[in-house]
């Protein structure tokens, strides 16, 4: 099944160890803010899909990794009516709620739970394609 969300406007907050981004859902009007939280890890060996190379003063290659941490606490998403980040399963947008039943509902398998818990791994793995194709501007200016 192709996945529905696209992923824009990604946006690194040094501060915070955020990635900001917009959520687009296939088909269904309106932009949702969202944010995950990452981490930096330099080293010379990685096994991260997600690194930026950068050589150093000795002739080898230090690597600086963006790893994206996926947890329930983790990834949320923007709330007009409290005017915060909330996680997927305490606050829904409609266009979100829309592609649970729209995708999720006809395919027998999935109950409700499972469609929310679907839901949130295929924006994880949206934002996570994202953050890998723009992984050398996010890491602008580490060294």
């Amino acid at each position: 099944m192709k996945n529905v969300f696209t992923i824009t406007d990604l946006r690194r907050d040094t501060t915070e160890e955020m990635i900001t981004f917009t959520l687009e859902v296939k088909d269904k009007p309106g932009l949702i803010q969202g944010q995950i939280k990452y981490e930096l890890k330099k080293g010379i060996e990685t096994e991260l899909s997600s690194f930026s190379g950068l050589n150093d003063s000795h002739g080898y290659t230090e690597f600086t990794t963006l790893d994206l941490i996926l947890d329930a606490e983790t990834m949320k998403f923007y709330c007009e009516s409290f005017d915060q980040y909330l996680r997927i399963d305490q606050y829904m947008n409609k266009a979100i709620k829309e592609a649970i039943l729209d995708v999720y509902s006809s395919i027998p398998e999935f109950d409700g739970w499972d469609a929310v818990c679907h839901v949130d791994q295929e924006i994880f793995e949206a934002v996570d394609e994202a953050v890998e194709n723009n992984v050398t501007e996010l890491l602008e200016g580490e060294s």
